[in-house]
């Protein structure tokens, strides 16, 4: 598919946003820039692609840990 410089460029834009925070392996950076892409344009397949990749660089397990000791504690329990 040959993608329209006029129609197409923002798509591109945020989708390249999304692509550069997975690369650098940064989950946070890429679900904010997945968001913001998924606002301001429909979702596509792609959108999923992406959340199942985003799962996989930064895992989302529900815990939060005041300090490493806390961290350290539950990692070795």
């Amino acid at each position: 598919m040959q993608f329209d410089i006029f129609d197409h460029s923002r798509d591109v834009m945020l989708r390249n946003d999304v692509i550069d925070a997975l690369a650098r392996r940064d989950g946070l950076a890429a679900r904010s820039a997945l968001r913001s892409s998924t606002t301001n344009i429909r979702m596509t397949r792609s959108s999923l692609a992406f959340a199942v990749l985003i799962d996989s660089v930064n895992p989302c397990t529900g815990r939060v840990f005041s300090d490493c000791d806390a961290m350290a504690k539950a990692v070795r329990s």
